[in-house]
């Protein structure tokens, strides 16, 4: 399964196509797994945020 292709301007189709992708990959999953998939790409967007607000203060600087 790939990931959809989403537009530069992240539109409101591109958010349906995020839920389906979602949907369809966690539809077979158990809860436990589930919650684990969740936990996973939670910490990735937290890596993110805090990568992107450090070369913010370096960029400030």
């Amino acid at each position: 399964m790939n990931e959809p292709a989403l537009s530069l301007e992240f539109t409101v189709d591109d958010i349906h196509k995020l839920r389906k992708f979602n949907n369809d990959r966690r539809k077979d999953m158990t809860f436990e797994e589930y919650k684990a998939d969740l936990q996973n790409e939670a910490s990735e967007v937290i890596e993110t945020i805090d990568r992107l607000r450090m070369e913010r203060r370096m960029l400030a600087q």
